[in-house]
């Protein structure tokens, strides 16, 4: 298993002339938007032209057979696949590692080529809330959150000319609170992603850039100790946006981490386990992390995540169907 981050929006759809209001996403123009999108989303993105100005391709991922990975949830009201993107309009070679370095490279990619990462999404269309949930992969640095929300924004234009999309970060604050206040902390993990000259000399390391080094700090509880005391309350306090932060020492100033780190909490609440990320502006981050079964390929394979994805619907507990 390998570890993926879920990227959570919340959406919903207005008249262009009262971008205030919320329609009801089960009636825009007598249409539920959930039959709709799952009829008319495969073709509408099949017909996408290549978008130019970006040199992006948008694409629906397919089996070994064919099929399009596309699905839906009555039960939960949503529609779930594979999009895949990648950008053209540059030659690049693409070389074996197995081979030896001066060996020529094994195919050159083409300006009219794109390198296509599949990304897994999943969309709820509440029944009855007028406000809906967008989940989609992120890996690593890579997600699909800006390209996802241009197709939507399109999607919804052509089908309904006089509606807009909107969508928005969603962080569920009560969701988040009763891990932090009530959870069983197992594991609490400082990153600091560039390192200041004065502490990569600290640790041996000469010539450098800022960014090519990442310095870690994981506290882990073992066996059945979990992590309390004042390591616990300083995390609450975050959670509550006690500016002094976590780094109220010096000595983790002495050893690289500052406001600049972030900081990620393992912490499990009624046997189910989250790892929740807190953002240098003390904020959280949209991101829930995940762990799911890999494939052959090295992708996330559909049913794991999609299975993970639909926990952390219900964990929400939003009553959104």
């Amino acid at each position: 298993m390998e570890e993926r981050k879920l990227e959570v929006l919340r959406f919903f759809v207005s008249p262009k002339d009262n971008k205030n209001e919320k329609l009801p996403l089960y009636n825009v123009e007598g249409i539920d938007l959930f039959d709709n999108l799952f009829t008319n989303l495969i073709p509408f993105i099949d017909d996408l032209p290549p978008d130019e100005r970006n040199k992006r391709i948008v694409q629906f991922g397919k089996t070994s057979t064919g099929a399009t990975v596309f699905h839906r949830k009555d039960a939960i009201r949503s529609v779930s696949g594979i999009i895949e993107t990648g950008k053209y309009g540059k030659e690049e070679n693409v070389v074996d590692i197995n081979r030896k370095k001066d060996d020529l490279p094994v195919f050159r990619m083409m300006k009219n080529h794109a390198l296509q990462k599949p990304f897994f999404f999943l969309i709820c269309i509440s029944s009855k809330k007028n406000e809906g949930l967008i989940f989609l992969e992120r890996e690593g640095l890579f997600g699909i959150k800006q390209v996802f929300t241009l197709v939507l924004s399109k999607y919804i234009s052509k089908n309904f000319p006089e509606k807009s999309f909107h969508f928005s970060n969603f962080i569920d604050d009560k969701f988040v609170k009763k891990f932090i206040n009530e959870g069983v902390y197992n594991k609490i993990r400082l990153v600091r992603n560039s390192l200041p000259e004065d502490v990569a000399e600290k640790y041996g390391l000469e010539k450098f850039n800022t960014d090519d080094f990442v310095l870690e700090l994981s506290i882990r509880s073992k066996g059945k100790r979990r992590i309390g005391g004042s390591a616990r309350k300083r995390i609450q306090e975050i959670f509550e946006n006690n500016p002094n932060g976590f780094f109220t020492s010096d000595d983790f100033k002495k050893i690289g981490f500052d406001d600049e780190a972030s900081i990620h909490v393992n912490s499990t609440y009624k046997n189910s386990s989250r790892t929740i990320n807190l953002s240098d502006t003390l904020k959280f981050r949209p991101y829930y992390d995940i762990k799911v079964n890999i494939t052959s390929t090295g992708h996330s394979d559909f049913k794991s995540i999609e299975g993970e994805c639909i926990q952390l619907l219900e964990d929400f507990n939003l009553d959104l169907y």
